[in-house]
């Protein structure tokens, strides 16, 4: 496991008062997305990770993962509110980690939302039955 990539994902995603954080969990659903993907992108997603651990050398001669939380959400913060090269990149690395995380049924569930979209779409009666049964 990429454990630069599980600080990047624990630093995007930090606990919150419902949402827990994201971490190797997260960070191996990832990868298993990335798995299916074509070897070019595969690369891209590893020259990001690499280009996000650079920086962080250069500016804090440690490796990101070793960071503390706070340089880590600086770093990234820099990435985010840098030019238009640095942002994308950035979207391009939490993109995946975000939908790998809150794509969890267990976290739905304990939040009080319907995971499964096909079913609760299936419960909700059609406006005009609604609208019949008042006029009754």
């Amino acid at each position: 496991m990429n454990t630069t990539l599980v600080a990047i994902a624990e630093t995007a995603i930090p606990a919150g008062r419902y949402i827990p954080a994201a971490g190797e969990a997260t960070v191996a659903k990832v990868e298993r997305f990335l798995e299916t993907l074509p070897q070019a992108v595969r690369r891209g997603i590893k020259a990001l990770i690499t280009a996000i651990d650079a920086t962080s050398y250069l500016k804090h001669r440690a490796p990101f993962a070793k960071l503390s939380f706070e340089r880590r959400l600086a770093l990234l913060e820099s990435f985010r509110t840098g030019d238009a090269v640095r942002r994308l990149m950035l979207r391009a690395l939490v993109s995946p980690i975000k939908i790998a995380h809150f794509d969890d049924p267990a976290l739905y569930k304990q939040l009080g939302c319907v995971y499964d979209h096909e079913r609760a779409r299936a419960e909700v009666k059609p406006a005009r039955s609604r609208a019949r049964r008042a006029r009754r």
